[in-house]
């Protein structure tokens, strides 16, 4: 119990330190010509993870077990990954990209559900880490099945978008054909909306 609570310390130190050095370097990237407005918003932005990861930290302080607490670290380290920076760092399409590119690309295609998946957990599974009823727990399942379907796709698409930079890389292991995607997308959406409708509704 007490090395998974220093464990929760340790992250939510990471967090917190990635999280502030990422400010100062945006922060000092525009000297003079950031707005208290634009200042205040990065600032927000630098906040919410730090404050996701000491309410982690508590929760795993206090209850080793309740998968909560997790499900608040999660969207934390997934906001203090470089993995955007990098990528934002090619103004074009290299023409042969290594594979910590392809890498860094593939994870920002799917890793914007650290932020929203683990939200919606949270209100299923909210306060003892375990669904109100046996009822609900088949949307739990639900949503481990998109997310494990989602991953699917995205891994074994033809080529993976760089972001909104108007390019993309040929992914070597894509065998799916060009349109997958584009199919699955709404059936997909309409998915996620009921699950977010739902997970509120349980708390009920």
């Amino acid at each position: 119990m007490k090395k998974l609570s220093r464990l929760a310390w340790i992250l939510c130190g990471i967090v917190a330190v990635l999280s502030l050095v990422n400010l100062a370097s945006q922060v000092a990237g525009e000297p003079g010509q950031t707005t208290f407005f634009e200042l205040a918003n990065k600032v927000t932005f630098a906040l919410v993870p730090i404050v996701f990861a000491f309410l982690a930290a508590l929760v795993l302080t206090r209850q080793p077990q309740n998968v909560i607490g997790w499900l608040l670290m999660l969207p934390a380290l997934s906001v203090i990954l470089p993995a955007e920076a990098y990528v934002r760092s090619f103004h074009s399409q290299p023409a042969q990209p290594s594979a910590l590119l392809l890498l860094a690309v593939w994870l920002l295609n799917w890793g914007w559900m650290l932020l929203i998946f683990p939200v919606f957990f949270i209100l299923l599974l909210f306060p003892t880490g375990k669904p109100s009823s046996p009822r609900w727990r088949w949307l739990l399942v639900a949503g481990l099945g998109m997310i494990a379907i989602f991953l699917f796709v995205v891994t074994f698409a033809p080529t993976l978008e760089a972001l909104d930079l108007g390019w993309s890389v040929v992914n070597p292991i894509g065998f799916l054909p060009a349109d997958t995607l584009d199919k699955f997308t709404a059936p997909w959406a309409v998915g996620l909306v009921s699950l977010a409708l739902l997970s509120a509704a349980s708390l009920f």
